[in-house]
């Protein structure tokens, strides 16, 4: 049974990365931060403007503008509903633990 959820998983995992491969591909110049922030949503699935500054070495207007992006596709849902210290979640991709 147990195993049976992990290769489930693993092919959810999979089959989202490929949905979002798909949707970042589409930035144009920005593609490449696109793809940075995809790979550090799976390592940290809720973030803040703060935390994606660094790791993409981006500043903070890029990464407001970026992050608007992935929410506008959906990609992004914003938790807090407050207009400074914003929470972001990926979503679909917890959504694959909480159904397995």
């Amino acid at each position: 049974m147990t195993a049976n959820n992990g290769v489930k998983t693993f092919e959810s995992i999979l089959s989202l990365k490929q949905e979002m491969n798909q949707l970042t591909i589409n930035f144009g110049k920005k593609t490449q931060n696109a793809s940075k922030l995809m790979e550090l949503l799976y390592q940290k699935p809720i973030i803040s403007i703060n935390d994606i500054l660094e790791p993409l070495s981006i500043s903070k207007p890029t990464a407001n503008s970026l992050v608007g992006n992935f929410e506008k596709l959906g990609i992004l849902k914003e938790l807090t509903g407050y207009n400074r210290n914003k929470l972001f979640a990926f979503e679909k991709y917890l959504s694959i633990y909480s159904q397995n």
